[in-house]
């Protein structure tokens, strides 16, 4: 589920906000991820960013996610 998740969100960024988003990271280690559904972890910014950068892509990251969110509730509305 949260994979199907994750590329959800990938795909609504890829459209709606290209270039802002690295392809997904899969690895073997867990943090913690895989104990509910829903649980992800997103990574805003590196030391090749200023933090002018990274305050732009969370305020970004942050209006893409309510836009996923007001998707998806309405599709189980």
């Amino acid at each position: 589920n949260n994979l199907a998740l994750a590329v959800y969100i990938q795909n609504h960024f890829d459209i709606n906000y290209t270039g802002l988003f690295r392809p997904l990271n899969l690895r073997k280690e867990r943090f913690n991820m895989n104990l509910t559904t829903g649980s992800l972890i997103f990574e805003i910014g590196t030391n090749g960013n200023t933090l002018e950068e990274s305050v732009r892509s969370a305020r970004i990251l942050g209006k893409g996610l309510g836009e996923i969110i007001h998707k998806l509730k309405n599709k189980t509305a």
